[in-house]
């Protein structure tokens, strides 16, 4: 008997649709992660920023108030010594300082070389205040404990104080840093 050969079927090739659907859903989910990743990571770049930003103006507050916790950890040392050079260049004997701050010459590793307090004074008799001039009071202290320092005219204040800080007196006096 012979074989026919008519009858058989032969078959179709393989189908690669599960393959392909496979790959083309996989696809899909890859650029959906990284759309997905691309707007995280836009929305935290973003909290970054504003974080940032928050340290940023809270920071200018700590050093806007550092000057003044230094001013008032230092000014019970500082101002019997300037409350006396005040009280010896009135006629009365007597003077009201006021306006006080403070400031720090640096060595060149950062410590503190030396301190420096600067105030202003008015002359008074009893409860009146006497006419002249506005006086300067600048002492200063290489341990923050022992000051030393006398009245100086504007003119005749010290290099030192302008060259350790040359905004010290435009802060509280509105002066120019040098005369």
């Amino acid at each position: 008997m012979k074989e026919s050969t008519e009858g058989t079927a032969v078959s179709p090739a393989k189908s690669h649709k599960g393959l392909i659907i496979s790959l083309v859903v996989l696809l899909v989910l890859a650029l959906g992660g990284a759309g997905t990743s691309g707007y995280f990571f836009v929305q935290e770049t973003k909290d970054h920023d504003s974080t940032i930003k928050q340290l940023d103006s809270q920071t200018k507050i700590v050093n806007d108030n550092a000057q003044l916790i230094r001013d008032s950890k230092l000014e019970p040392a500082f101002r019997s010594v300037m409350q006396t050079s005040a009280n010896r260049n009135c006629s009365s004997g007597s003077a009201i300082v006021f306006n006080t701050t403070t400031s720090l010459e640096k060595n060149s590793d950062g410590s503190t070389k030396k301190y420096i307090a600067v105030g202003q004074a008015v002359c008074n008799e009893g409860d009146s205040i006497q006419s002249g001039k506005v006086l300067f009071v600048a002492v200063q202290s290489y341990d923050s404990i022992t000051w030393e320092g006398s009245y100086v005219a504007p003119s005749k204040l010290p290099k030192y104080i302008f060259n350790t800080d040359p905004a010290l007196y435009n802060r509280k006096f509105n002066n120019p840093a040098t005369f």
